[in-house]
């Protein structure tokens, strides 16, 4: 089961992009808004309407020739990797969010049924933890409850639900007033539950930062750990033993 994917969108439609990883193709579904979030267009071009591999071709034929621009200009082999240079850096720097060195970080929720496989892309781990929540509401599919997940800032989102502000999942298709209240009504044990658990995540995160450990390193442990490990304490113990402490 895919649960974490890292590489470059070199394809992006309204509802979904397509995530090169090790020269493989994964389709991997967006909320809109995430979708926004990663910026427009689904590969960078150069100023002069070249993309990367007709660059790199283009390249090739004049490498070996000599220069022939006047003193003092560029040749055509300058100019063409100026291009190149120009380009590879802009898709290194042109999406705002998920971004690390090589490309874009997603969180992956894979939905396996007997006809189809997908999978589902989250910015963050906390967004994909309420996707979940809200996945195992009976009458919500996968689909709707990316929506849901991520109509607004988390915290807002979960402080209407709380508060029963049916207009949380306003404008979500699929979803009115009296359908809106019953899955408030099903969400609210449910967050409190997940509030407590991430509160208890943040504690033993902190602990392990001050320990030397990175945020990331320390992440990472943690989501190692069995869900049903509430305990602070034990849950330190066992990120220490993944790291090898």
């Amino acid at each position: 089961m895919i649960s974490y994917l890292q590489g470059k969108i070199i394809l992006k439609k309204d509802k979904f992009i397509i995530l090169e990883v090790n020269n493989i193709g994964y389709k991997v579904f967006l909320s809109r808004q995430t979708l926004s979030r990663l910026g427009r267009g689904s590969s960078i071009p150069s100023e002069s309407g070249l993309r990367l591999p007709e660059i790199e071709s283009a390249i090739n034929p004049v490498r070996n020739s000599p220069p022939t621009g006047p003193s003092g200009a560029q040749t055509p082999l300058e100019v063409i990797e100026s291009q190149s240079n120009s380009v590879k850096n802009k898709s290194l720097t042109g999406h705002s969010a998920g971004e690390i060195s090589n490309g874009v970080k997603v969180f992956i929720y894979h939905d396996i049924k007997e006809d189809k496989s997908d999978l589902y892309g989250f910015l963050t781990y906390e967004e994909l933890e309420f996707f979940e929540t809200l996945n195992d509401i009976r009458g919500i599919g996968p689909k709707a409850a990316l929506e849901i997940s991520v109509v607004g800032p988390l915290e807002k989102i979960k402080d209407k639900i709380l508060k029963q502000d049916e207009n949380v999942f306003a404008g979500i298709p699929g979803i009115g007033q009296k359908r809106a209240m019953t899955i408030i009504l099903e969400l609210t044990g449910k967050i409190k539950q997940l509030g407590q658990k991430t509160a208890s995540a943040d504690e033993a995160e902190n602990a392990l930062v001050q320990l030397g450990f990175s945020k990331q390193q320390a992440k990472q442990a943690l989501e190692n750990i069995p869900s049903n490990i509430k305990n602070t304490e034990e849950r330190i113990k066992l990120s220490l033993k993944y790291l090898g402490k």
